[in-house]
């Protein structure tokens, strides 16, 4: 998956990596992306370092925590802000002027690194050789709906702050008109979704009268 909200860049990039026979879903920024990866299996992240509405360094560390996937950073960082941005998950950062055969080079390389014997990286979860799937939420009890991956999205962006009703009805929801109690239900519906106690990585909080946020188990 590629996330890029340079259009331009999107299409040159998406075009470049469908020449080489790679299937590319493009986004053009965070929320759509983690939209996505709650409902897909992807061998494979690109994404900028100046997606609207993230900062790259959480957004490689919750991607961490959610699965084991190949990350790539691009983006015009200084020297020394790439360290940071791969010390919090991404697997290669690249200059966003780099010649795109350095790119497809290094996805390659990523790919075979991927296939590990029994499709398990070191630390990792599985691969499964064909993609990482992340559908099934921390050992929870089923799917997540379109819906509330995007509610799952919002709230992960927000890095464990609370996240009002009204700022998530117009962000997951939009033009709809959804009332408070049908958000609740969602709420309750994703929190049985998270799985038991003993095993899901993350806790749906409620901040009573104001709204939810995602925080990792155990830090509520």
């Amino acid at each position: 998956m590629l996330m890029e909200n340079d259009e331009k860049t999107r299409e040159a990039v998406s075009s470049v990596l469908e020449t080489e026979q790679y299937e590319v879903i493009s986004v053009g920024s965070a929320f759509d992306g983690l939209s996505r990866l709650y409902q897909n299996c992807f061998d494979l992240v690109i994404l900028s370092d100046d997606l609207p509405g993230a900062n790259e360094g959480r957004l490689c560390s919750r991607l961490r925590q959610l699965c084991y996937v190949p990350i790539i950073v691009i983006g015009r960082k200084k020297p020394e802000a790439t360290v940071e941005i791969l010390d919090s998950g991404a697997d290669i950062y690249l200059p966003k002027d780099s010649d795109y055969h350095n790119l497809v080079a290094r996805i390659h390389s990523l790919l075979r690194r991927k296939n590990w014997p029994g499709g398990k990286p070191p630390g990792g979860q599985s691969g499964g050789g064909t993609g990482t799937t992340i559908t099934r939420v921390n050992g929870g009890s089923g799917n997540l709906s379109i819906t509330e991956s995007r509610l799952v999205s919002c709230l992960a962006l927000n890095d464990g702050g609370l996240v009002t009703h009204p700022q998530l009805l117009a962000e997951v929801w939009g033009e709809k008109r959804l009332n408070l109690n049908a958000l609740k239900l969602y709420a309750y519906s994703l929190r049985k979704k998270l799985g038991n106690n003993g095993d899901r990585l993350f806790d749906l909080v409620n901040g009573r009268g104001i709204g939810f946020r995602l925080v990792p188990n155990g830090e509520c």
